[in-house]
Formats: C-alpha cells, structure tokens, sequence
C-alpha cells in the first residue's frame, strides 16, 4: 500500500481509484470511515469480501482478533453486552454501511 502524507490524501486517492465509490459510499462517508479505522482499516474493509466479519477484517491491524472485534464493538449502539454481540456476526458490508448510514444521519443540513 502506498504511504500517504495525511488521510484525507489516501481516501482521495483510493476513491478516485474507484473502489470506495463503486460500493456507493460518498467521498464524506469515505473520510469519516477512514478516520474512524485508520486508513489501514479503511482499504481492507473495501477490499474485503462484503461476507467477511468485520472484526476479523480489522484484526490484521490489531494486536490480537479480540481487539479487531472490540474495533467494531465500540462503533456500535446498544450496551457493552449488545455491541460485542453485533460485532461477532456483522459483516465488512454491515459495518461499512452501519458507518456511513452514522455519518450520514449526524451531518448537518445544507
């Protein structure tokens, strides 16, 4: 993976590479996900298999696949109990939309 001098610098070039886009994210969903996962996350959940469990996904960034999963836990609403169950069956597709459909709903009207 290429090193990029800030975030916004990687997201800007992997959406124009088409990936992020083609999954129907916009280009604020797409920076909002890669400062929540770090650019790292961010390029693995997109090139995931949308099937592939989230936490598993950003476990190769992490120390252990607990900690991949407790990524993904703390992103999610409900109760300690209730995230941790959510983010041991949600898949990179589910928490990349989950993500955006958050940015989405918090953003200000134009």
């Amino acid at each position: 993976m290429a090193v990029f001098a800030s975030t916004e610098a990687g997201v800007t070039t992997y959406t124009a590479e088409g990936a992020a886009l083609n999954a129907g994210f916009t280009a604020a969903a797409n920076l909002y996900i890669a400062h929540q996962q770090g650019l790292s996350g961010f390029v693995a959940l997109f090139n995931a298999p949308s099937d592939d469990l989230a936490g598993k996904v950003l476990s190769q960034f992490k120390k252990t696949e607990t900690l991949g999963f407790q990524s993904v836990a703390k992103n999610l609403n409900g109760n300690e109990v209730q995230q941790a169950d959510k983010a041991k069956t949600m898949t990179a597709g589910e928490f990349l939309s989950f993500l955006s459909n958050s940015f989405n709903s918090k953003r200000l009207p134009k």
